[in-house]
């Protein structure tokens, strides 16, 4: 795995196609779920290896969360 300091950022798209969830779950859900991401040039930048941390550290309740 490429050290996150080195990792590209990827954008909605990607983020979305990884979780199967559409942008604006996404953009509904991230303050109040915890999704890390950046703000970068006036839009929202991921890196999927800390949204794969993320969505592990969710797996007790994945179905529910992802479901809101």
């Amino acid at each position: 795995m490429t050290s996150p300091s080195m990792e590209p950022f990827v954008g909605t798209a990607e983020v979305t196609a990884f979780l199967g969830r559409d942008r604006n779950w996404l953009y509904a859900n991230q303050d109040k779920l915890g999704i890390p991401r950046y703000r970068l040039g006036g839009g929202w930048r991921y890196r999927l290896s800390e949204i794969e941390r993320w969505a592990e550290g969710h797996r007790s309740g994945i179905t529910e969360t992802l479901s809101a």
